[in-house]
């Protein structure tokens, strides 16, 4: 299946990864947790890494895999996650 659509999770330039490496997130926005959970329901866990460099955001999009998430605190709608 082609992807037409890719969620970004915009990321400072410091933080950039590079192929191979991982990294571990904590998530504490909602929109934030709403995308991960899209990008693994939807787009076979793909997110794009939006760089944020000056006053915008870099054209090109690394591409980036999520392995797994946890959620965790309370969503919206108080629902308990566990310990976070």
């Amino acid at each position: 299946e082609i992807l037409t659509e890719l969620p970004i999770l915009p990321f400072p330039f410091s933080d950039v990864l590079l192929q191979g490496q991982r990294a571990r997130l904590n998530l504490y926005e909602q929109r934030f947790r709403d995308l991960f959970a899209d990008a693994v329901e939807n787009h076979s866990g793909m997110i794009g890494m939006g760089l944020l460099a000056g006053k915008g955001m870099i054209t090109t999009l690394p591409l980036c895999e999520v392995e797994s998430f946890t959620r965790f605190g309370t969503d919206e709608n108080g629902t308990d996650w566990g310990n976070g």
